[in-house]
C-alpha cells in the first residue's frame, strides 16, 4: 500500500465535508461527546494494532514516511492558511476552509491521521519494549501523541471571552467573539491601574492592574495572567486610552481544561528528544557506545 493510497483519500473526504458543512465547530463537540469519541479513537486503535498489525497498510500507517509526509502535509497547510485572511471575500478560499484553516476538514483529518500514526507507532514499539532501545522512542511519539490528542479533544471544551472591568461596579459576565453573553461565575472589579512609561520618551513598556475577583485582590499584567481556577487564567487584554487614568480595563477570561494534559505531553516529548540526542552523543560514528 502506497503512501498517497491512504492520503489523497482522505483529503477528498475532508474536501467534501468541507464544501458540504462548512467548518467545524468544536463546541459542539463538547462533553460528553468528546469523551464518547476519544474512547471510540482508543478502541479503534487498540483493534487495529491488535487483529491487524502485521498487515502491509498497517505497516505503511506506522512507517516513517508516513510521518514526514503527514507533518509536510500539515505545515503546507499551516502556512497557506497563515496566510489567508479570515476576512478574504473570496468563496472558493471559504470552500476550502482556509480562512479559518484550525477548524477545516483536510486540516482536523491531517491531525486525526497522525495521531493514528503516532499510537500506532507506539503500541508496535510497546509490543517488545526495552528501556535502552525503545525508551526515546516511546517518549518522543507518546509525547507527542498526548500533546496533539489533549489539544484536540480540548479545543472542544475552550472558551475565550472577554470582560469589561470598570472602577465602579462589579460586574460577573464576559463576552464571546459573536458578542454572546457568558456568565463567569465570579465577580471582577478594577481597583488600581498602573502604567510604566520610558524614562526617555514617556512610551508605555508595561501594564498593571488591581483587580478584585470576588473581593480578593489580584495582580494582573501584560504576559503575566492569573489563575483564578486551575482551568481558567485571567489575562490583562486592554484599556481605556481615553483618559490620564485608565477608568476600565479589558480582561481576557481563557478556559482550558486540556492544558494541564498538553503541558505533560510537550514536558514527556522534550524528555524524549533529549534522551535521544544524549543516545547519540554517547555512541561513536560505527554506531557503538564509547
Amino acid at each position: 500500500m502506497r503512501i498517497r493510497h491512504c492520503i489523497i483519500p482522505v483529503l477528498l473526504a475532508a474536501l467534501l465535508c468541507q464544501w458540504a458543512l462548512g467548518n467545524l465547530q468544536p463546541h459542539r463537540l463538547g462533553f460528553p461527546l468528546n469523551g464518547a469519541l476519544s474512547l471510540a479513537f482508543l478502541a479503534g486503535i487498540w483493534v487495529m494494532a491488535n487483529e491487524w498489525g502485521k498487515k502491509e497498510w498497517m505497516h505503511t500507517l506506522r512507517s516513517g514516511r508516513m510521518a514526514c509526509t503527514l507533518l509536510a502535509c500539515i505545515a503546507v497547510w499551516c502556512v497557506v492558511g497563515g496566510l489567508v485572511s479570515p476576512h478574504a471575500q473570496a468563496r472558493w478560499l471559504s470552500l476550502l476552509g482556509l480562512t479559518d484553516f484550525t477548524t477545516s476538514w483536510p486540516f482536523v483529518a491531517l491531525l486525526v491521521l497522525l495521531l493514528v500514526h503516532l499510537a500506532l507507532a507506539t503500541l508496535h514499539r510497546l509490543k517488545h519494549f526495552g528501556w535502552h532501545s525503545d525508551g526515546a522512542f516511546v517518549c518522543v511519539h507518546g509525547g507527542l501523541w498526548m500533546a496533539l490528542a489533549s489539544g484536540l479533544v480540548g479545543s472542544t471544551a475552550y472558551s475565550d471571552f472577554r470582560a469589561v472591568v470598570n472602577r465602579d461596579e462589579s460586574v460577573h459576565f464576559g463576552f464571546d467573539s459573536q458578542g454572546r453573553r457568558h456568565p463567569l461565575g465570579y465577580e471582577l472589579q478594577l481597583a488600581d491601574f498602573s502604567i510604566e512609561r520610558n524614562e526617555t520618551d514617556q512610551s508605555p513598556v508595561q501594564y498593571r492592574a488591581s483587580v478584585l475577583v470576588d473581593d480578593h485582590p489580584v495582580e494582573l499584567a501584560v504576559n503575566a495572567p492569573h489563575s483564578v481556577r486551575w482551568d481558567e487564567d485571567l489575562y490583562l487584554a486592554s484599556f481605556d486610552t481615553s483618559a490620564a487614568q485608565p477608568r476600565y480595563c479589558i480582561i481576557q477570561v481563557v478556559r482550558q481544561p486540556a492544558k494541564y494534559a498538553t503541558l505533560a505531553g510537550i514536558a514527556l516529548l522534550m524528555l524524549g528528544v533529549g534522551w535521544t540526542l544524549l543516545g547519540r552523543h554517547g555512541t561513536d560514528g560505527a554506531g557503538k557506545a564509547v
